[in-house]
């Protein structure tokens, strides 16, 4: 009796074990810095202008036609990068259309949850909120005037997860998507 209360007590920790799917931040301290951005691939695209959309899976990697580069964010994980900067750019490799669509993924990390990212592109800056903290949501932003080569996430309060991890975490992007 007591081996298969021993079994069943085994199993149901296991499981419980797999539950947490919640991301954490990886304990990797290698970072970008600015003056060493990103590099992703623009295979396919001379100009973000001729493109109907394009999408950053950056679960994935960062490779996206018409990205030239991004700063601030940290090393890939399985579902993504955190920032590691005040502000996250998307360098593009042309202009962007004035009318577009921006969906972005992402996580707040500890006290980002509930404060404005604001993003901007060209001129034109909308803010954006994820309200809790290591959940992924998507949220859409309608630019009208967003003439520019780059879009840039100010993250409200990049954050150290403790004296073990140096880096300083704001946001967890999982996606970034431009539609026109």
């Amino acid at each position: 009796m007591k081996k298969h209360v021993l079994a069943l007590a085994i199993i149901v920790i296991g499981t419980l074990a797999g539950c947490n799917d919640h991301p954490q931040p990886s304990t990797d301290t290698a970072q970008q810095s600015p003056s060493n951005p990103v590099q992703a691939s623009t295979a396919g695209s001379s100009s973000v202008q001729g493109a109907s959309s394009f999408n950053l899976d950056l679960s994935k990697g960062i490779t996206a036609d018409g990205v030239q580069s991004i700063e601030g964010l940290g090393e890939q994980e399985p579902w993504g990068r955190w920032s590691t900067a005040d502000t996250v750019v998307v360098k593009l490799v042309g202009s962007v259309k004035p009318a577009l669509k921006l969906t972005v993924s992402g996580m707040a990390y500890g006290p980002n949850a509930g404060k404005p990212v604001d993003v901007t592109i060209g001129g034109e800056t909308k803010s954006l909120v994820f309200t809790k903290a290591d959940v992924n949501e998507t949220y859409s932003l309608n630019f009208e005037k967003a003439n520019g080569d780059k879009v840039e996430f100010k993250i409200p309060q990049p954050t150290s997860p403790g004296k073990a991890d140096p880096r300083t975490l704001g946001i967890g992007f999982t996606g970034i998507r431009v539609d026109y």
